[in-house]
């Protein structure tokens, strides 16, 4: 009970393990590892790695269970992985290692595993390995399983499986080239296969194992024994069927135990031929050797059934006594072409039925029964060639022989003894008029007067048995053995086509293992009818021959076929002139195109599909450019192997991949659309292509549909039935347009301009005035479906503030010299594919002030319209689809303090006083109601300073000296429209009346005398038309020192 819960805890947690198996990818470039050993490290038990073309140089120990090795195509030759070590070491559970080659260039094994941990069934398939040392060295675990594996080994052997790897090991076509010993397996197998194995200086196999097995298509070529097979159960049952082995000092099959049955076999050697413990059924036999050609052991029944055996120092054929019990044998169509003694030689049998037997050649006997070979029966024979007896019989005197019909063409003819045993010879043909018999023979009546047989009755081989032949089929080679059924996988134009072809049974549920004769092959588009469906164009029919060897199965390589064709057959014809069986394989396969190739992306312009340009501008600037979303075209060519257009090919490419180069770091893969590609002999092209992206990206397509006869399961891989393409550059793109939409707060002129703490509620009109905070508008560019390009970014970004339009609107009221100023374009880093305009705090603004006629007082109404336009040299403008509008919701664009604007004037009022007193002159602000001039009690942020106020012309006592400009004690600020300006009392005191005109400076004065201070208040909204021609006079009045105000005085008096 414990050891069933610990196997069934190992098989959970095996079923766990593989439940979250990942694969892994190890490519130079491109992919999630650039080393095996780097994916290893990260693998978990269960998991596959995926090795991209390349040579590594990597010795890898393996330290996870059920890891599977392959490369990411079947071609063995893609991956090559080499080391002076050994270059896999197996430390932990049942690996799989498959389609590449393995180089260990030092001295060690090539492949491993350690003898306490790398246990398991591993597997190995579809290799080439190359070692000086052994190429796989297993020491443990089992079974495992080698297939289609090429090994050379230059200093020891091919594959060696220790003592304790004790399994039934399967081999399937291998083949071994070493110095040492080809294949050693220890402890078990239980068949192999397809296996070629030579040694120049060892046994070529040698096999220890407890199991029945089954050798086919085995070919063993050694210095020593070719073929040494030691089972530990006497009785284990060992076939062999289509084996050739040779030897140059050893036996070349030597089977130490176990029962043996054969077909098919032919062994040449310069000791031993065949030797066999016991043996079975022995059919279509040919053994040449300098010892004992066929040797076996009387441990079970024989049955020799077409044999053909030549010894130059030895018997031919040996059924030898050694110990094992009393049979009945069978010896039957057997031809001895040479023997150095006696032709066939049987020891011991309960009884033996020979038939067809023909001597050609021996130096002793032809045939000799011995002393404990019992009761034979022999007929249909010749003996020609024999040194001694034709028929020596030294049989049990118990036993009744029996020799008839039977031809002798050399005296002495037959021997016999140990009488009274019966001895029968009568109705036999003997050449020589005395034949001189030994004792106890006699060739009794009837005596024939010629021979019945004729010599080309002799056994040369097995006639084919294609009688029973019922059909054929055809798919991959790697398909198991004995296989009636199985698909061919997508194959590609140019590239030679290989397939097994099988012959089958009548009941086409079996392979016809005996089938000899010569067929046709042909690739045909799959129809309803295999023998009418066309043979491919351009293609030719192969011929090829089956013999015995081949059991039934044989590989052809086809010649490459030029073209792509969806749907074809492989077509099989017996015989290949004048057929009578004619059958198409059962699985339907694709030949598609290599690869696209050629790819171009081109346009006519930068919104239009065309030809002209080539988009292929990896560049940040200048060269071509197209918009992002607009139609382009592309084209590609569908090539073979050898670079040539298939003209077959009809088909939809589909984006297989968009990786984004350009810009840097992030960059963004935008979607590709194709739409529908037009195809005319293998030349594809479209011209409704977009891109929703910005900047430059590789390109590669694919074809998944094409080969869809083969997207099936247990068929091809995606890869194996997707056409790929080379990738391609295509670029530049560009934002279609841009997108304004205003930004943040809405923005607000500052009222008066002025930053005053008093109440602000209007603006004179003709008075500049600036933003208090500035319009901002969010910049997006787009594609032309509306998409944002988030690839517009660094140094893609091109917008600057030179790229802005600002339109200012005031709703038909004359605005006079805005000051307008660059605004401030910026990328936003945050959000790729945005930016900002940030429109200037300097900018100014002012209403155009009449000089002629005073304007009545109105609400400003200004809005602002921002469009942005990219000039790209050569192509055009990218701009902004719609401009940013501020306008305030149809208002305006706001004032913080008040959108009124009045029409303005300054005025000074006239003032008179004691020469002993400082004088206060009243200043005053009005504006234009309409229809009249008022006071304009609005006004509380008017300045005007000492400095802005001139003095000028004097009259009478009141002079320069006495009352110059630094007598001027102050202006003041405007509170609801009035203020003051303030003059020093004279110094000195004049003695007499005089007075001073008093002006300030607002601006250029045209009037007849123009007032200039020390310091202009520049503030021309405020000249008044003093002068009776414009508004454009600067006001003034006069003060008067020493006139006193007249009317009646009750009291005053003066203090000094």
């Amino acid at each position: 009970m414990k050891k069933t819960i610990n196997t069934l805890f190992l098989v959970l947690l095996l079923v766990n393990a593989s439940a979250y198996a990942a694969t892994r990818t190890v490519c130079a470039s491109g992919g999630a590892y650039v080393t095996i050993a780097a994916a290893i490290n990260d693998a978990g038990n269960g998991d596959e790695i995926v090795i991209c073309p390349g040579t590594y140089n990597e010795s890898l120990a393996v330290s996870k269970d059920n890891l599977t090795f392959r490369s990411s195509t079947v071609n063995r030759d893609d991956v090559k992985v080499s080391n002076s070590d050994s270059v896999f070491k197996l430390n932990r559970l049942s690996s799989t290692i498959k389609n590449m080659t393995i180089i260990s260039t030092g001295s060690k094994d090539a492949i491993v595993n350690d003898y306490n941990n790398g246990v398991g069934s591993h597997t190995f398939e579809n290799l080439v390995i190359t070692a000086k040392g052994k190429g796989i060295y297993l020491r443990t675990g089992g079974p495992h399983t080698f297939r289609k594996l090429d090994i050379t080994s230059s200093a020891d052997g091919g594959i060696h499986t220790e003592y304790n790897a004790d399994a039934a090991h399967v081999f399937d076509t291998v083949t071994v080239n070493s110095t040492g010993v080809g294949i050693a397996a220890s402890r078990g197998v239980a068949s192999m296969k397809n296996v070629t194995v030579t040694s120049s200086s060892d046994i070529g196999i040698t096999l220890s194992s407890k199991y029945s097995a089954l050798f086919e298509a085995v070919k063993v070529s050694a210095k020593n024994d070719g073929l040494v097979i030691t089972t530990q159960d006497a009785s284990s049952s060992l076939t062999f069927v289509d084996i050739e082995a040779s030897s140059q000092a050893g036996a070349a099959i030597n089977l130490q135990r176990g029962i043996a049955s054969m077909t098919r076999v032919k062994v040449t050697s310069g000791n031993a031929g065949i030797v066999l413990y016991g043996a079975s059924l022995l059919k279509d036999i040919d053994a040449s050797a300098k010892n004992i050609a066929l040797d076996i052991g009387s441990q079970s029944a024989v049955n020799l059934n077409g044999v053909i055996a030549k010894s130059t120092a030895d018997k031919a054929i040996l059924l030898r006594d050694n110990g094992g019990g009393e049979y009945i044998h069978t010896l039957k169509n057997i031809t001895i072409a040479g023997a150095g003694s006696d032709g066939i030689n049987v020891q011991k049998s309960a009884q033996v039925n020979a038939e067809n037997i023909c001597v050609q050649s021996a130096a002793g006997n032809g045939v000799r029964f011995e002393y404990n070979a019992k009761k034979i029966t022999m007929k249909d024979s010749i003996l020609k060639g024999h040194g001694s007896y034709g028929v020596s019989m030294l049989s049990n005197p118990e036993s009744i022989s029996h020799v008839n019909n039977s031809c002798f063409y050399k005296a002495p003819c037959a021997e016999g003894s140990w009488s009274p045993s019966v001895r029968d010879f009568s109705g036999n043909f003997t050449a020589p008029a005395n034949c001189n018999n030994g004792a106890d023979v006699v060739f009794s009546a009837p005596v024939l007067a010629s021979c019945p047989l004729v010599e080309n009755k002799c056994y040369v081989a097995l006639p084919p048995d294609t009688a029973a032949l019922g059909g054929f089929n055809a798919f991959e080679s790697l398909t198991a053995s004995g296989a009636v059924t199985g698909v061919i996988k997508t194959k590609i134009a140019g590239s030679p086509i290989t397939l097994d072809v099988v012959a089958l049974n009548t009941a086409r549920d079996a392979v016809a293992a005996n089938f000899s004769g010569n067929v046709s092959v042909e690739l045909v588009e799959s129809g309803v009818s295999c023998a009418s469906s066309p043979v491919l164009a351009g293609t030719t029919v192969s011929a090829m021959t089956f013999n015995a060897a081949n059991n039934g199965r044989k590989t052809i390589t086809l010649p490459a076929v030029a073209n792509a064709y969806r749907d074809v057959r492989v077509r099989i014809s017996y015989p290949a002139t004048a057929p009578t069986v004619v059958a198409c394989s059962s699985d339907n396969f694709a030949i598609r195109p290599a690869k696209f190739t050629s790819i171009s992306a081109r346009d006519t312009n930068w919104e239009t599909a065309g030809t002209s340009r080539l988009l292929a501008n990896t560049a940040t600037a200048d060269g071509n450019v197209h918009k992002a979303g607009q139609p382009f075209s592309l084209q590609a060519r569908a090539v073979n192997a050898a670079g040539i257009v298939t003209a077959n090919y009809v088909g939809n490419p589909a984006v297989n991949n968009v990786v984004c180069s350009l810009p840097v770091a992030p960059c963004v893969s935008g979607e590709l659309t194709t739409g529908a590609w037009d195809v005319s002999n293998g030349l594809l092209s479209t011209s409704t292509a977009m891109y929703t992206e910005v900047g430059s990206f590789m390109l590669t397509l694919k074809d998944e549909a094409f080969a869809s006869v083969d997207n099936k399961a247990g068929d091809s891989s995606p890869a194996e039935y997707t056409i790929p393409s080379d990738p391609v550059t295509v670029g530049r793109f560009v934002p279609d347009h841009f997108t304004l939409i205003p930004q943040g707060a809405a923005p607000a002129f500052r009222t008066f301009d002025a930053v005053c703490s008093n109440l602000r509620s209007f603006t004179y009109i003709g008075q500049p005035f600036m933003y208090a905070s500035v319009p901002v508008v969010l910049i997006t560019a787009k594609n032309a479906a509306q998409g944002t390009t988030y690839n517009y970014r660094g140094d893609l970004w091109n917008l600057g503030g030179e790229d802005v339009d600002q339109d200012y609107d005031s709703n038909n009221v004359v605005r006079d010299g805005d000051l307008i100023n660059t605004p401030l374009v910026a990328a936003d880093s945050a959000m790729p594919g945005t930016g900002s305009i940030t429109i200037s705090s300097a900018d100014q603004f002012k209403f155009l002030r009449s000089m002629a006629t005073p304007q009545a007082p109105f609400n400003a109404n200004i809005s602002l319209s921002v469009s942005v336009r990219e000039v790209v040299p050569g192509h055009g403008d990218i701009e902004s689809n719609a401009p940013a509008v501020f306008n305030g919701g149809g208002n305006g664009i706001a004032f913080d303090q008040g959108n009124a604007f009045r029409y303005g004037r300054m005025r000074i009022e006239n003032a008179s006083g004691s020469e002993l007193l400082d004088m206060t002159m009243p200043i005053k602000t009005d504006y234009w109601n309409g229809s009249s001039f008022v006071l304009n009690t609005a006004d509380n942020c008017t300045v005007i300073t000492a400095a802005n106020v001139a003095l000028g012309p004097y009259g009478g006592a009141i002079t320069a000296s006495n009352l110059p400009a630094a007598r001027i004690a102050s202006g003041s600020p405007i509170l609801q429209g009035v203020g003051s300006i303030v003059l020093r009392k004279p110094i000195p005191a004049p003695t007499a009346k005089g007075s001073v005109d008093v002006c300030i400076d607002l601006g250029a004065d045209t009037a007849p005398a123009s007032c200039t201070a020390a310091s202009s208040a520049r503030q021309p909204w405020l000249q008044g038309k003093w002068s009776e021609i414009n508004y454009d006079d600067d006001p003034s009045g006069r003060a008067t020192f020493g006139t006193y105000r007249s009317g009646p005085i009750i009291y005053m008096r003066e203090m000094y």
